[in-house]
């Protein structure tokens, strides 16, 4: 009998959350992002809606924008990128209130170049590959500490990765589950 008791225990499905307690089904999360590409910092903001699927994968829709100058020569250049990307996003969540995240996101990039009285735009392929970790500070909201992304484009033929980091608030809202 004593060596079977734990197994029966085991078997005992866990005890049923209050509807409190449960994980809600959509978040939103927004926040600063920098993007370093090709030598020059560009600086801008970052927004995710994540629909989860269950408790540890989910779809995420990620938009970004990001804006800077610099000088070439003689001439000012300035650089509007903005980017819309979709795909998967599993998340680690359990009763800590630390929850380690990942995602392979894929879509496209629009970029605007000004250089001096000329303007080059161009719309391509992007993707993100990445991760980072959520902080929870009540059952709504969450600091994202840190995310740190593989940020993809291929534009006029040519591939270049480039790191990107945000950080901002989680919003988590619908009926909890």
């Amino acid at each position: 009998m004593l060596t079977l008791s734990p197994l029966v225990l085991a078997q005992q499905p866990e005890p049923k959350k209050s509807a409190e307690e449960g994980e809600r089904p959509y978040e939103i999360f927004g926040g600063y992002s920098y993007l370093r590409d090709e030598g020059h910092n560009l600086n801008g903001w970052t927004g995710t809606f994540i629909a989860n699927v269950n408790s540890w994968i989910a779809v995420a829709a990620d938009f970004d924008g990001h804006y800077g100058s610099h000088r070439e020569g003689l001439e000012n250049v300035r650089v509007r990128e903005h980017g819309f990307t979709f795909g998967p996003h599993v998340a680690l969540k359990n009763r800590s209130p630390i929850t380690p995240f990942a995602f392979a996101l894929f879509g496209g990039a629009h970029e605007n170049v000004k250089t001096g009285a000329d303007t080059e735009t161009s719309t391509a392929f992007a993707a993100n590959f990445g991760g980072g970790l959520d902080v929870r500070i009540n059952e709504r909201w969450s600091a994202r500490v840190v995310q740190v992304d593989a940020s993809y484009t291929r534009f006029d033929g040519v591939g270049k990765t480039s790191p990107r980091f945000s950080t901002g608030l989680v919003f988590h809202f619908g009926k909890p589950r």
